[in-house]
């Protein structure tokens, strides 16, 4: 009955290190977020190019846009298997 309370603590300790290792690996390439009316927020990406074709008049970068023409087709749910 005396290796209960060791148990308990390497089994809490052990979910600890487990969720601790998990943020870093999910948060270790992540880029800070800027708050929305930041300086920081409003600058465009200093890694990312702008293209010549979407620079306006003076050089002004101006957004993309792509557009396409809506269409309708009919969308069939089935599927076919061998078994």
């Amino acid at each position: 009955m005396a290796q209960k309370p060791l148990i308990v603590a390497l089994a809490v300790a052990g979910i600890a290190l487990a969720t601790a290792g998990a943020w870093w690996i999910q948060n270790r390439g992540a880029p800070a977020v800027a708050a929305v009316g930041s300086p920081a927020a409003r600058a465009p990406a200093a890694s990312a190019p702008t293209p010549v074709a979407a620079r306006g008049a003076g050089g002004a970068s101006m957004p993309s846009v792509e557009v396409a023409r809506v269409e309708s087709v009919r969308l069939q749910d089935d599927a076919q298997a061998v078994g």
